[in-house]
Formats: structure tokens, C-alpha cells, sequence
């Protein structure tokens, strides 16, 4: 079919086989499968998950620092950084 749901060792997999389905998934409805997996040791156990925005969830805390984000890291910002180096 379009869709393939395997679960290997407590992995969940989804194998998308169409071109309109992967346009439905990934674009019309990403924000219901964007989610990150956890990473138990990295975020909890090495208390990374509360300031790391790489082990962040996507919601509202995660837009509001990404653009804050961006907005000091973008290309032309980073080029006012290069008379510094």
C-alpha cells in the first residue's frame, strides 16, 4: 500500500511508497508527525533538556527560541561577526 507500519525493537517506522502521499505527510500535515524521538541519557540524564533546542519538542517553546535563533545567526548577521575574528 501507500502507507507501511513496521515496529522493529520498539521503533516505530513509517515508509511512505507515493509521491502524494509523502506531499500529504510531510507538508500539508507535518506538525502532527514532526515530533523527536527522546533521548533518555542526553536530555534527562546530562540535564540538557531544558536549555537545548536540539532535544526540544516542536511546539511554542521551540518556534519562539528557533526565531530568536535565527535572528542572531542568519547570514547577514553572521557577516557583522567576521572584522571580530
Amino acid at each position: 500500500g501507500e502507507l507501511v507500519y513496521v515496529n522493529v525493537f520498539g521503533t516505530h517506522m513509517l515508509w511512505v511508497n507515493s509521491r502524494q502521499m509523502a506531499y500529504e505527510i510531510f507538508e500539508k500535515k507535518s506538525s502532527n508527525y514532526s515530533e523527536r524521538p527522546t533521548t533518555t541519557m542526553l536530555s534527562e540524564l546530562l540535564g540538557m533538556k531544558e536549555w537545548n533546542i536540539a532535544f526540544q519538542p516542536y511546539g511554542t517553546w521551540w518556534r519562539r527560541h528557533r526565531r530568536a535563533m535565527h535572528m542572531s545567526f542568519h547570514d547577514e548577521a553572521v557577516k557583522a561577526f567576521f572584522p571580530v575574528q
